[in-house]
């Protein structure tokens, strides 16, 4: 791979960066302890992996968008190039992490992510994937080297948020059972509740 290839790539990166304006964020985004050197992100299809990955990497490398690259393995680039050409082009030019997209599109994922993560100590590299991939039990050994998050679909305090109804904490199970009529009061008098919890229902 010559340098004119890995830079058309980062340039794509940097873009999809830039070009990712949502605001909101889901609740893990701030869980992620980053600083691991191999993350697996597990999630259904459009539970919000892709735009999180985005928001991070805005966030800690605005300033220094050289040091992260975002690449989605559905890319058809991929059907004709390497993506261990790709990750070794990028460590060998200052590259300290990698964001990898829908690795259930590339094949033998785990024992390429293995030898990536193996070769380039240096390399944080960050993977998402659909929560139907067996991660724990394929080829590749991952399990003893990878910190592993799920996203799940978003809850309806989450939802909440996302259509600008309300913001509140999230609870755990006990304080619910102990005080719901205490939090029930607190946020009902404002907001008919029940309406959204239908549409949430139908489309959360």
């Amino acid at each position: 791979m010559d340098s004119e290839e890995y830079y058309r790539m980062l340039d794509l990166s940097n873009r999809r960066v830039r070009e990712n304006n949502y605001s909101t964020k889901r609740f893990l985004l701030d869980k992620i302890d980053w600083r691991d050197r191999l993350i697996c992100i597990s999630g259904s299809r459009g539970c919000g992996k892709t735009t999180m990955l985005l928001q991070h990497i805005r966030a800690e490398f605005n300033n220094d968008s050289d040091k992260a690259l975002y690449v989605s393995l559905d890319n058809l680039w991929f059907a004709t190039h390497s993506l261990v050409e790709l990750a070794d082009i990028h460590y060998m030019n200052g590259g300290t992490h990698i964001f990898l997209d829908e690795v259930h599109y590339l094949k033998d994922w785990q024992v390429i992510i293995k030898n990536l993560y193996d070769n380039y100590p240096k390399l944080n590299i960050v993977y998402t994937g659909s929560s139907l991939l067996r991660i724990d039990f394929e080829s590749g050994d991952l399990s003893r080297r990878q910190i592993i998050y799920n996203l799940p679909g978003l809850s309806f305090r989450e939802y909440l948020y996302f259509e600008d109804v309300i913001e509140t904490e999230a609870l755990s199970l006990t304080d619910l059972i102990r005080d719901h009529k205490t939090i029930a009061e607190d946020i009902t008098p404002e907001n008919t509740i029940l309406k959204h919890f239908t549409e949430y229902l139908l489309r959360g």
